[in-house]
């Protein structure tokens, strides 16, 4: 599967195919996916210094946030992944998964070693190691 985010007929059915009949802890739009991409794009933005090393990167983000232990049900939700393309973000994934109380919300971007490297670049400029000032 690789969807345009700007696709919403086939996001929304990707969506609703993987969640079945629950909603209250899912992704269920394609703006909420454009959301999460313009995140994924902010963070790129800050590790990045060149934004022709964006392709490739992948944004894996798992819909629902924890709730109190007293809550004592398992609950549906979906996790998505994106992928970075030339210029756009692309859906590639996705998946219902089983949350318990304590889990939810999560989020992680992927780079590619490409991408680490320059980051690792960009961070090592911005400090010294020592007494140098």
């Amino acid at each position: 599967m690789k969807i345009n985010l700007s696709n919403t007929d086939r996001i929304e059915d990707a969506l609703l195919k993987a969640n079945g009949a629950a909603r209250e802890y899912t992704f269920t739009t394609a703006e909420e996916l454009r959301a999460l991409a313009a995140e994924a794009e902010r963070k790129l933005g800050a590790l990045l210094t060149r934004y022709d090393l964006h392709r490739g990167a992948r944004y894996c983000a798992t819909s629902g946030a924890p709730v109190a232990k007293s809550y004592r049900k398992d609950r549906i939700a979906t996790r998505v992944t994106l992928e970075r393309g030339t210029e756009d973000w692309f859906l590639v994934d996705v998946t219902r998964v089983q949350l318990y109380p304590d889990q939810g919300g999560g989020r992680l971007l992927t780079l590619t070693p490409e991408q680490d490297q320059n980051a690792v670049e960009r961070l090592r400029k911005s400090y010294v190691v020592g007494e140098q000032a």
